[in-house]
């Protein structure tokens, strides 16, 4: 059916289940092939799109060599933290919509805050600004 207007539930489910692909959190036979880091590399790349081979990080908000990858390079940081209810593995785990690259100092400095977004509440005055985690990105409290 190519009017999407009309779609029936059924239709809709089809596509989904048709289109979506479960990607693999790590491919302990080949890292970086057809698993998370793959997908990042691939949905992140650098903000220079002349330079190849580069990732863009969420929290520290800067290009990096897209290999390696893990260890002392970067990371794969939920965004929205596992503690606040993703299973530790399956489709919630692996999900490519929440996961982002990121420096290990980001990435190590908010796993021990409640998270990247913190608190919800209303900024009343621009001094009450914070950066968003230790090692994150520089001028975000403009």
């Amino acid at each position: 059916n190519a009017n999407s207007s009309t779609w029936t539930r059924q239709e809709l489910q089809g596509l989904l289940k048709s289109t979506h692909k479960q990607v693999q959190y790590t491919n302990a036979a080949s890292a970086g092939t057809n698993d998370v880091w793959a997908a990042l590399k691939e949905l992140d790349p650098g903000l220079d799109f002349s330079v190849v081979k580069k990732v863009h990080t969420l929290y520290s908000n800067d290009d990096v060599d897209a290999d390696p990858f893990g260890g002392n390079s970067w990371k794969k940081s939920h965004i929205w933290d596992t503690r606040r209810g993703i299973g530790s593995a399956g489709p919630d785990f692996s999900d490519v919509h929440n996961i982002r690259p990121e420096l290990p100092a980001g990435h190590d400095g908010r796993a021990s805050t409640v998270g990247f977004f913190g608190e919800c509440r209303v900024l009343e005055e621009a001094g009450d600004c914070t950066e968003p985690a230790p090692g994150g990105a520089t001028g975000t409290c403009q």
